[in-house]
């Protein structure tokens, strides 16, 4: 089971009203924070995506989606700890990066209409969650090895 606690704002006006000329314009801003309460009698994650170095987990006990994969040692200084191989040291286990959901979510859309024209131009955002890329994952990679020759 999932608890999700939030709240959402919505505004709406009427700047300009004319015969010919009409500005609407609405506006809403939402916060949601969930938590993951229960998977199962027999587990306490859920794996829902997979790719070769990141996974998508429901964790019991942390937020909805978390990104979760493997890490580089780091030392005290937070430098990179490498081996003799010369590559940095990947430990077994995953850690947690993130939920790949946003806590807050918004959006601005404003219509305008002159005689039987009408323009609707909407904008909107996602703040405040974490993101995976396998792209950059593979740059960071490679560009490790590259440096190594």
């Amino acid at each position: 089971s999932i608890r999700n606690r939030g709240v959402e704002f919505l505004l709406t006006g009427k700047p300009v009203v004319s015969d010919n000329f009409d500005w609407d314009i609405t506006g809403n801003l939402a916060y949601n924070k969930s938590k993951v309460l229960k998977i199962s009698d027999t587990s306490n994650e859920l794996i829902l995506a997979t790719t070769t170095k990141a996974f998508i987990k429901h964790i019991e006990g942390m937020e909805y989606s978390q990104i979760v994969g493997r890490t580089i040692l780091k030392d005290e200084e937070g430098r990179d700890i490498i081996d003799a191989t010369g590559l940095p040291i990947v430990p077994a286990g995953v850690v947690p990066f993130g939920t790949g959901v946003h806590r807050w979510t918004g959006g601005l859309i404003n219509n305008f209409r002159y005689k039987s024209f009408n323009l609707n131009v909407l904008v909107d955002g996602k703040f405040g969650g974490s993101i995976y890329s396998q792209t950059i994952m593979t740059w960071n990679t490679e560009a490790c090895l590259t440096d190594r020759y």
